[in-house]
């Protein structure tokens, strides 16, 4: 029997003897508002959804990974969470569920529990984990964007509900073992603009032309500032490894190690041009701002690299 654990918390297969806690949360109307495709209506519906997860445990070629919650202390149930195997075009990718017991909502118990069924899924060697909710489940949505998952879509007016129709938006998250440098540098560029969203910046340097598409692994990642803000880029930074600020000509500039890569971060002494010929880019849902793309054409000095920016579909 399959048995996970996080600080406060065992996960493991389930057994008969959790019928009545399984039942009593997976047929209750507040719990399972958002996936009554899920919700049963009776003790029998349970036993029989119980039975098949019971039975699943036991497959030599397990398809479906369904755990029970549990408190280390107590050994009280307070939810249930896995993940299936996709099968066909996305075979190598599973997807991932949880739903937990009304007392223990808001506690961080279901991120816990899913940090650690992320990493077995991982571990297991598949490809990609997937998950989605609807819009309205800002609780649920936020347990993806707490697991570092990328939004991959948003699907207007798609689950009737209680006669009413909900939005639902879709995460994916990628085995880190399978990416290539290139793809991890995009990723982690996604995650930069999330971070500074908030903020006047933009990719600058080769990171524009990696931004277009140009499939070159970069030494660094760069990023301009307005000169003055560099105390408030600092702060957004402050839980990462950040060097000491150099002064080079007529800039600023300091390196961030985030998520396994090097970020510079540059402050102009001239803010004059800091708007002009700015783009955007959505990459996951994400608007990634860069200096154009004719802005560095104009600017590079690697033949190599404008000859790879023809390459580049538009």
């Amino acid at each position: 029997m399959l048995r996970l654990e996080s600080e406060r918390l065992y996960i493991r297969d389930l057994r008969m003897e959790d019928l009545d806690d399984h039942h009593r949360l997976i047929s209750n109307p507040d719990v399972m508002y958002y996936i009554r495709d899920i919700q049963t209506h009776s003790l029998d519906e349970s036993k029989a959804n119980l039975i098949f997860s019971i039975e699943e445990s036991k497959k030599e070629e397990r398809v479906c990974y369904f755990f029970g919650m549990f408190l280390k202390d107590t050994d009280e149930h307070i939810g249930s969470i896995g993940f299936t195997v996709l099968e066909k075009g996305d075979s190598g990718n599973v997807e991932l569920g949880y739903f937990i017991h009304e007392k223990f909502w808001r506690k961080g118990y279901t991120y816990e529990a899913s940090k650690v069924v992320v990493k077995y899924a991982f571990d297991l060697g598949f490809h990609k984990i997937t998950t989605g909710c609807v819009y309205n489940n800002v609780n649920s949505e936020s347990i993806m964007k707490k697991l570092g998952m990328y939004k991959e879509g948003h699907l207007y007016r798609h689950t009737f509900i209680n006669g009413k129709w909900y939005d639902r938006v879709i995460y994916g998250l990628y085995n880190p073992r399978f990416l290539t440098k290139v793809e991890h540098q995009r990723l982690t560029v996604v995650k930069l603009a999330e971070l500074l969203e908030a903020i006047p910046y933009h990719f600058d340097a080769s990171t524009s032309a990696f931004i277009y598409g140009v499939d070159f692994e970069m030494n660094d990642l760069d990023i301009v500032f307005l000169n003055h803000m560099e105390n408030e880029v600092r702060q957004l930074f402050s839980g990462y490894k950040i060097s000491k600020t150099y002064e080079l000509d007529d800039l600023l500039h300091f390196k961030v190690e985030f998520e396994n890569e090097i970020v510079h971060c540059l402050f102009y002494k001239d803010d004059s041009n800091f708007y002009r010929e700015e783009s955007i880019k959505v990459i996951h849902h994400v608007p990634v701002k860069y200096k154009s793309i004719d802005y560095y054409k104009r600017h590079c000095k690697s033949q190599k690299m404008l000859d790879a920016i023809k390459k580049v579909r538009p």
